[in-house]
């Protein structure tokens, strides 16, 4: 790989920067959305449940700590024929965990005193399982 384009730059080659900062120019992008918008809200299912719930979410979709997501259970509606999500409750992202860094890195990751794999959220439930949809609470919906 190449050296340095510029001092203090990360290792690679002009590509490689412009396509990292290409990437994540567009998350800031969607980022911005998710937290207006419930069409661009961020979804994903819970990796664990229970009282300590875990995704695999993270700095790449703008989690900083202390975001509300709702949790979803997936029903099926007898008289529609049609599956339809029901929301059974909300919880944060724990600001005193590490939120996991999932960023785009033209390189390998940077190391961190703590390397995580997921993002653990507060206030979950007992009632609360894997693969429960949460979705990013917005301000407008």
């Amino acid at each position: 790989m190449a050296g340095p384009l510029y001092p203090g730059s990360k290792n690679g080659t002009e590509a490689d920067i412009i396509a990292e900062g290409t990437v994540r120019s567009l998350n800031k992008a969607y980022n911005k959305l998710s937290k207006k918008y419930a069409a661009f809200a961020v979804k994903t299912p819970l990796l664990t449940g229970g009282k300590k719930p875990t995704a695999k979410i993270g700095m790449k979709e703008g989690i900083q700590g202390g975001e509300t997501f709702n949790v979803f259970e997936q029903r099926f509606d007898d008289k529609t024929n049609k599956t339809i999500y029901k929301q059974v409750g909300s919880i944060t992202v724990d600001k005193k965990k590490p939120v996991w860094d999932n960023r785009y890195y033209i390189n390998d990751k940077p190391e961190t005193k703590q390397d995580v794999e997921f993002t653990t959220f507060k206030g979950g439930s007992k009632s609360f399982y894997p693969g429960m949809l949460i979705q990013q609470a917005t301000k407008n919906k």
